[in-house]
């Protein structure tokens, strides 16, 4: 994986792109030991959200294509997602962090300047510093809620071996970020985290998808949320028949029977109503 990092960097960085890496080896050389090991299935990469298009070609001549594609009206997401169909390889390139309500342009200029570098296969790539880096951890825990496991295990680790005038740092940077909401969250999710928010004095959260985002309700009420502030009930009947009916590149990529020539895409459009009326039982009653 750490070849693929640097494959990805080498080349952004040959067309003169800046990016950061984020989580994986920053993480796994940070707070695992030795006997340790912090597997990761994909490379995520910050790009200035400008720049965006041209990392798109670079990524694009690597071997990498578009995967699921958030639809037309629905809630914007903060990656592109890829994958290289020869070897499975994936990458995130990401304009903006979850969590984070300043604007992409600004997120980028104040986290470019919390990086450092780190050293994969000889070659040097910058990663956030260690502020910025447990910032992210807690917004990543906050993202992810209850839903995945890692995320709150290595925030606990993070609590466990992290000074506290680190973590008075990455407050500074939430506030400055207008993420300070998404960070009492995340920090809450664990008694440790709670504790240190207390100290911190950071305030209660007031934003209905930071407290979606963290709670052990379904992720798919972001979804119903969007769907619901969404103006106009003609808009909301689009957004609605997307989500029902999405266009045959987007079923491939939600769907492995979709994948299964012309029959499978069929029964895979039945079969998304129906998987979306299950989902929406669990997340109505959240």
């Amino acid at each position: 994986m750490e070849l693929r990092i640097t494959e990805a960097v080498a080349a952004l960085g040959d067309a003169g792109l800046r990016c950061i890496v984020l989580k994986g080896p920053s993480i796994g050389r940070w707070l695992y030991d030795t006997t340790q090991e912090r597997s990761y299935g994909d490379s995520d990469l910050l790009v200035a959200p400008g720049e965006i298009p041209a990392a798109e070609k670079v990524i694009f001549a690597l071997g990498y294509r578009r995967q699921l594609e958030a639809l037309i009206g629905d809630r914007p997401w903060g990656a592109l997602y890829w994958m290289r169909p020869h070897d499975g390889a994936a990458l995130d390139l990401h304009r903006a962090l979850t969590g984070i309500e300043a604007s992409p342009e600004t997120a980028w200029l104040l986290l470019s300047e919390e990086t450092e570098l780190l050293s994969l296969r000889g070659v040097e790539v910058e990663v956030l510093n260690q502020a910025a880096r447990a910032l992210h951890l807690v917004l990543h825990a906050a993202d992810h809620g209850f839903s995945s496991d890692r995320p709150l295990k290595e925030l606990a680790l993070a609590l466990d071996a992290l000074p506290q005038d680190l973590w008075s740092r990455a407050a500074s940077l939430a506030a400055k970020l207008e993420a300070s909401a998404a960070f009492a969250a995340g920090l809450r999710l664990v008694p440790e985290g709670a504790e240190l928010a207390a100290r911190l004095c950071l305030p209660d959260n007031d934003s209905v998808e930071v407290a979606l985002r963290a709670s052990p309700a379904t992720r798919h009420a972001l979804g119903l949320q969007w769907l619901l502030q969404t103006e106009g009930l003609g808009a909301k009947a689009s957004l609605l028949v997307r989500k029902l009916a999405p266009p045959p590149a987007y079923m491939r990529a939600w769907s492995r029977l979709a994948q299964k020539g012309g029959l499978g895409l069929i029964l895979a459009y039945f079969w998304r109503p129906l998987y979306l009326f299950l989902v929406a039982i669990p997340t109505v009653r959240a």
